[in-house]
């Protein structure tokens, strides 16, 4: 259900004012639906609800410079599906670049 979503999406709230505002927004758009536009924006929600559900889970569980960086990439655009490649270098987050490198290096 939409409630059950959001309560789990809640447990990361306050841990970014980003992620706050993005879950603001989608609440909103969860539950006061807008009937005549619904289909058309269903792909749209549905991005919007696994990018959130993929803040929540960083900013809970995962790095914490991997969590801004990923809140600051994809949680403050103005444009629709930005998640597509989006570069946290353009956010000023050289820790989180520094800690994604880390996790791509292989040692023998």
């Amino acid at each position: 259900s939409v409630r059950a979503f959001l309560d789990e999406l809640g447990r990361a709230r306050g841990a970014d004012r980003r992620y706050d505002a993005f879950l603001t927004e989608l609440t909103h758009e969860l539950t006061m639906p807008d009937p005549a536009s619904a289909e058309r924006r269903a792909r749209l929600l549905v991005d919007r609800m696994a990018v959130a559900l993929q803040a929540s889970c960083l900013l809970q569980f995962g790095n914490p410079h991997v969590a801004a960086a990923f809140c600051a990439s994809r949680l403050c655009s103005s444009m629709p599906l930005v998640n597509y490649g989006a570069s946290i270098a353009d956010h000023g987050c050289p820790a989180a670049e520094l800690s994604l490198i880390d996790r791509l290096m292989v040692f023998s």
